[in-house]
């Protein structure tokens, strides 16, 4: 990576969730990646991508990582035999998605929402987040949802280790299917909230 500055970021990005997002051209499905680890001129990636899709990752063209606020562009990505190699000479594009500080979780820090089913308006729904801003969270849920459809309105209860941290309103901005890094298929809801 020729920027020392955006190695930085990219490493202090990885030490806060060393889970990230790997979208490809012509996939309509996100994977879910763990780092091993980050080398000077790439990043190393545990494979998760579900043998079904590998023939159509390696005919993309062009590759996203998104990990927390950052984002890395590439053309090309390439393999040891067992991990993904995300090379740096080949990055197009890196730039922070973000307006706002964004704290990504992984499931051991029990951080989670919980709000009612807008649609039988008695079940209440504890979903664990994966991150959230002063703007804005995203969550996980069941592939077979159709809960959190696009402009959904929700009241949403923030707990962290079952505390009350904090209530908000919030519009569902998007949902999109990724195949965790089990190789199961969920769906990713972005939520911006007031």
């Amino acid at each position: 990576m020729n920027d020392s500055n955006n190695f930085l970021q990219l490493s202090e990005a990885i030490k806060k969730s060393p889970v990230l997002f790997l979208s490809v051209s012509g996939v309509s499905i996100v994977f879910q990646c763990e780092v091993i680890t980050l080398h000077e001129n790439s990043i190393v990636l545990k494979n998760s991508i579900p043998y079904e899709y590998i023939n159509a990752v390696k005919k993309s063209e062009l590759f996203d990582l998104q990990l927390g606020s950052l984002r890395l562009q590439s053309t090309s990505i390439q393999s040891n035999g067992k991990d993904i190699i995300f090379p740096f000479n080949d990055i197009s594009s890196i730039e922070n998605t973000r307006k706002s500080s964004r704290f990504t979780f992984s499931p051991q820090e029990n951080v989670a929402c919980e709000l009612v089913n807008p649609y039988d308006k008695k079940t209440i729904l504890r979903k664990q987040l994966l991150d959230m801003s002063s703007s804005g969270l995203s969550l996980i849920t069941f592939y077979e949802s159709n809960l959190f459809t696009k402009d959904l309105k929700l009241n949403l209860t923030i707990l962290i280790e079952g505390r009350l941290y904090s209530k908000r309103e919030g519009t569902v901005v998007y949902s999109r299917i990724i195949c965790d890094t089990k190789g199961r298929l969920k769906k990713h809801i972005g939520i911006k909230t007031a």
